[in-house]
């Protein structure tokens, strides 16, 4: 099977402070030349026709032409019913290089310094200047000619209306003074480009290197990270660019991964603790059995037989964990109401255990939608870890209620409380608070754990604190039916798992 073809990177090999500075010396230079461009053209188009417009206006004033209320074209037409050599005079005067010619381009009249070396216009000037038009109400035509040492430009206007074939002024001035202006204007442009672009390079370098320090610390936390060093942080500063969020979120991940290590290796130890005395015992009786009597084989297989139920239920609650771990399959939730589950549940607790009496507080219905069978171990859970930590007779207290949007189910035994520092840990897979929640009576360690995990997948939320008459009070919310018509939220966005020990208005009496 062929191999795939290796993908090119969307960007070169270099680092990113280079990377930026090309990025921004590209366009940089880009902009350069396109102003320079745009400079150049508009400097030669406004020296063209402002040469052009100087030309014919001194030729105008030299002359005593004037355009008040009258059309420029009529006002130079006055000038073929004058004498040729008269106006040529007058212009050479002015300073101005002026001949006058025929309909077909002979010389009739010419004077002004340099009129020799101003040369005579072609066939194509000639049709131009009948038809062309080189600016607001005038007709001519204009261009740039090779003189012997001097490049001139060439002003051309006919003298009468474009329907008779008039006589033409040809006007000429030096072409010098615009192209080393141009040759000016270049040199300035190209030194001033070259600063920008050395500056530029500068401050790009400079902006990149800024860019790229963080990444670099942020590439070294994660090597540390891959290598095992689950306590290496980024530790930038914040803000509000994307790198600093990048980080932030980075150290954010490690943390949760160093606290998922921590519990795995908290719960591989524990699980194997919890294994190894029921394991220890059975091998103990094991051996027992060899040679003991009739009395102590009776004995040693009672112990064996409890052992063996306590390593089973503690198998068992740990595959329930893991299930409710799992994601939940949506086929399996349906909408009900969880005050019927509820009297399912304490009617059963009541004839499993008749020593502790159930009290029970009861709004209906209570509409939620979810996995029956899982909120249903979260209820058992609950009432079974109440009646273990109350006295006998001592009556267990259940109440179930309805708030805006949630329903809350309320449990509260009388035994002797948390202690207030082992509240944020009740949740925690194998937690016993010492020395009142000891394994004879607090069980496995994994209830609570089970009641967390379940509600996290239904989007809930539960509370634990110390009753100030005695007991501990446990409550639990579920959005109401109405509120979960859509998919769960992901583990990502898992609910709060809290223990409040004077929140008297999460937890009410």
């Amino acid at each position: 099977m062929p191999s795939a073809p290796e993908r090119r990177p969307l960007l070169p090999d270099l680092p990113l402070a280079w990377l930026v500075a090309a990025g921004y010396i590209t366009c940089l230079v880009a902009t350069l030349l396109l102003l320079i461009l745009v400079l150049h053209q508009l400097l030669g188009r406004y020296l063209w026709f402002s040469t052009q417009m100087r030309l014919v206006g001194q030729a105008r004033s030299a002359l005593g032409l004037t355009e008040a209320g009258r059309d420029q074209r009529l006002a130079l037409s006055d000038l073929a019913m004058r004498e040729p050599q008269e106006v040529v005079r007058l212009l050479g005067e002015a300073g101005l290089t002026a001949r006058i010619l025929d309909s077909q381009g002979r010389t009739v009249a010419q004077a002004g310094p340099g009129i020799q070396a101003m040369p005579l216009p072609g066939p194509e000037h000639l049709t131009r200047s009948r038809h062309g038009r080189m600016g607001r109400r005038m007709a001519g035509t204009a261009w740039l000619a090779e003189g012997p040492r001097r490049r001139m430009l060439m002003v051309l206007l006919p003298l009468g209306p474009p329907r008779d074939p008039p006589a033409l002024l040809q006007l000429g001035a030096p072409w010098r003074f615009a192209e080393e202006l141009n040759t000016e204007l270049g040199r300035m442009l190209l030194w001033t480009g070259l600063g920008a672009l050395a500056l530029g390079l500068g401050a790009s370098l400079v902006i990149g290197r800024l860019l790229a320090r963080p990444l670099q610390h942020l590439a070294a936390t994660a090597r540390r990270v891959a290598e095992g060093d689950l306590q290496a942080r980024c530790g930038l500063s914040p803000g509000r660019n994307e790198i600093a969020s990048v980080a932030s979120a980075f150290d954010e991940m490690v943390s949760r991964l160093e606290e998922s290590f921590a519990a795995q290796r908290r719960f591989v130890a524990d699980a194997s603790h919890e294994l190894k005395t029921p394991l220890t015992s059975i091998a103990g009786m094991a051996e027992l059995l060899e040679q003991a009597s009739p009395e102590e084989q009776r004995r040693a297989l009672a112990i064996l037989q409890r052992e063996t139920d306590r390593m089973g239920r503690l198998i068992d609650q740990l595959l329930t964990l893991s299930r409710a771990e799992a994601p939940h399959p949506l086929e399996r939730w349906t909408s009900f109401d969880l005050a019927g589950l509820l009297r399912e549940v304490l009617e059963g607790a009541s004839l499993v255990d008749p020593a502790h009496p159930i009290e029970l507080e009861l709004a209906e219905p209570l509409w939620v939608r979810g996995d029956r069978d899982g909120l249903a171990r979260v209820l058992q859970n609950l009432l079974d870890n109440a009646r273990k930590h109350s006295p006998p007779g001592a009556p267990v207290r259940v109440e179930g209620r309805t708030r805006p949007g949630e329903v809350e189910v309320l449990v509260r035994d009388r035994g002797p409380g948390i202690p207030e520092a082992d509240l944020p840990h009740v949740f925690e897979r194998f937690f016993r608070a010492d020395p009142s929640r000891a394994r004879s009576t607090g069980g496995s360690g994994l209830g609570l754990a089970i009641v967390r995990e379940v509600l996290q997948a239904h989007q809930g939320r539960a509370h634990l604190r110390n009753h100030p008459e005695g007991g501990l009070e446990a409550l639990i919310r579920l959005p109401s039916a109405n509120l979960q018509d859509q998919a769960p939220a992901s583990s990502a966005t898992s609910p709060r798992m809290e223990t409040h020990p004077d929140d008297t208005e999460e937890v009410q009496r």
